[in-house]
């Protein structure tokens, strides 16, 4: 078995596993993380084979099974959603949006979306103007202090993606995800750092038949409805932080982005963020 130390969020995650697909997935994804030197994690994932079955896998958190996969490709898959689904369940003092997001100095760009809006690509293509990444699939804030917690992780692009080419070959050929589904990892220039940012809302859509892009303003209450549609866990909001993205939703800093250029639609956003 070996051992693996993932952060989080700001949690400490310890992999176990005998998998190694598992392994090289984590190592070629995710920033390395040296094992602490004192301290126990946050929490643990097992990914293992089957004892009396070679050919099957099990992925368990602590003594709890989580699932029996029959394929390596299925187990590391739910290996990789639970990275982020157990902390977002586990979690008293973050609330976690469905959202890309990036930051240059004090501010930051959150993306929020439902699968397929073109947040990664958006991100990526961000990431490359300049702007650290602090994830392309998660915005973690915490419920007291209101910062942004980064989600460090290679950002995924879907098969068919304008920017897949961009890709190391080597992980792209290595990585079982990769090879079973076609996704994509690719690295962004910077990562972003936990910080209480100023923050632009932007929830886009890609659309192949649209304009290259078109930019639609926002209430304060259609925003907040349409941030909160993208909340992991409606629970995990409390009301300083509820009242905390109340007032930067204000007038000017939340619009929709119908797109069909992406590079049109990287560069409306930096000249709205440069405003912000």
């Amino acid at each position: 078995m070996t051992d693996l130390w993932l952060r989080i969020f700001h949690y400490r995650c310890r992999i176990r596993t005998d998998v190694p697909e598992a392994r090289q997935h984590l190592q070629s994804v995710f920033p390395a993380e040296g094992r602490p030197s004192s301290g126990r994690p946050d929490f643990c994932l097992t990914l293992r084979r089957a004892p009396r079955d070679k050919r099957s896998f099990r992925l368990s958190a602590g003594h709890t099974l989580l699932g029996a996969f029959t394929d390596a490709a299925s187990a590391v898959m739910e290996l990789d959603h639970q990275l982020l689904a157990l902390p977002v369940k586990l979690s008293k003092d973050l609330a976690v949006f469905h959202s890309a997001w990036l930051a240059k100095k004090n501010r930051a760009v959150l993306l929020p979306g439902a699968g397929g809006a073109g947040k990664s690509t958006l991100c990526y293509a961000l990431s490359r103007r300049g702007l650290a990444c602090g994830s392309d699939e998660a915005a973690a804030f915490s419920s007291g202090s209101g910062m942004l917690i980064p989600f460090s992780r290679k950002i995924l692009l879907k098969p068919g993606s304008r920017y897949a080419s961009f890709a190391d070959g080597g992980i792209s050929r290595d990585n079982v995800l990769c090879r079973m589904d076609g996704r994509r990892y690719l690295a962004p220039e910077k990562l972003a750092r936990a910080a209480p940012y100023k923050i632009l809302f932007v929830f886009p859509r890609y659309d192949p038949a649209a304009p290259p892009a078109k930019a639609g303003a926002l209430t304060t209450e259609q925003a907040l409805h349409l941030l909160l549609n993208n909340l992991f866990r409606l629970n995990s909001m409390t009301q300083p932080l509820f009242r905390r993205l109340t007032r930067a939703l204000g007038p000017g800093s939340a619009f929709r982005l119908t797109y069909s250029d992406t590079d049109r639609a990287a560069g409306l956003i930096l000249n709205r963020l440069k405003n912000t």
